[in-house]
């Protein structure tokens, strides 16, 4: 929490990863704007609901870990703002062509999750 307050108190805005309703609450208290789940892959959407279900409902929160163009429209319905891209996004030393075919692939799963 005091690195969120540190943050803040430099007009930075803050979303940082929690794991527990306890951690999102506490990153809140310490003034985060938004929260990232992580690792959502290991907790599902259904998770994501649930935790929604207790927080403000203005708090963005975000999923982020496992999220695939494939799977981005559940976490979009579970209740996430948006999603955190990692791996599934880029991996070292992959070319720029699949770099760039999953980057379209995640942006038409949004849109498509959104609409």
């Amino acid at each position: 929490p005091e690195v969120i307050r540190r943050a803040v108190s430099y007009g930075m805005t803050v979303c940082p990863g929690c794991a527990t309703a306890t951690e999102a609450f506490a990153a809140l208290d310490a003034g985060a704007q938004a929260l990232k789940v992580f690792p959502s892959s290991a907790f599902g959407p259904d998770y994501i609901k649930a935790l929604k279900a207790v927080l403000p409902p203005e708090v963005p929160v975000f999923a982020v870990g496992g999220v695939t163009p494939e799977n981005l429209a559940q976490w979009i319905k579970a209740g996430c703002t948006g999603a955190g891209l990692g791996s599934d996004l880029y991996r070292a030393g992959q070319s720029v062509e699949r770099t760039q075919r999953q980057a379209a692939a995640f942006v038409k799963a949004y849109r498509e999750a959104v609409q």
